[in-house]
């Protein structure tokens, strides 16, 4: 019994309880996680059920100091501005590197929105520039979802001359 209360016992005993004390944080860590997982998944699924709103009211909403939900369905309607759009770095589509093709629109009111155009594969986007890729000339009314823009986006190098950006 005397062999249990040995200083090597003793730190072996401590070290297990502290282990425990730990995974067990660790554990509640996760189902707290998970909860917010969840009121986020639904957040996004009311939102993206939604009827489709114009993006110049949700403009005006966020000028009043009201936050715009994530995935909520917008309509857009102006026309393409003739400059050369951007190149969003490091987007995945089914497991492929590429770059997201973001495009200016400015819309009937005189604001200007970035629109996202596609997804564009590395090995395209690096021999071909965004003013090489079509814009659509005149009016066009576009049906999409608002997606919240990531803080703290900076500037990559350009491809093609292009600009590209790292977050959007």
């Amino acid at each position: 019994m005397r062999m249990f209360l040995t200083p090597k016992w003793l730190a072996s005993h401590a070290f297990v309880v502290t282990m425990l004390v730990v995974m067990l944080a660790a554990g509640f860590w996760q189902l707290d996680r998970l909860d917010a997982r969840k009121a986020s998944n639904e957040e996004i699924r009311t939102a993206s059920e939604s009827p489709a709103l114009p993006v110049e009211d949700l403009l005006a909403q966020v000028g009043a100091g009201q936050d715009v939900l994530d995935q909520t369905a917008v309509t857009a309607t102006g026309r393409f501005l003739d400059e050369p759009g951007l190149l969003v770095a490091n987007r995945t589509f089914d497991t492929e590197p590429g770059f997201w093709f973001v495009a200016p629109l400015e819309l009937d009111d005189g604001r200007i929105v970035l629109v996202s155009r596609g997804w564009i594969p590395r090995d395209v986007a690096a021999g071909e520039s965004p003013q090489q890729i079509e814009v659509t000339d005149g009016r066009v009314v576009i049906i999409g979802r608002l997606f919240a823009s990531v803080d703290g986006g900076r500037l990559g190098s350009p491809v093609n001359g292009v600009p590209q950006v790292s977050r959007l």
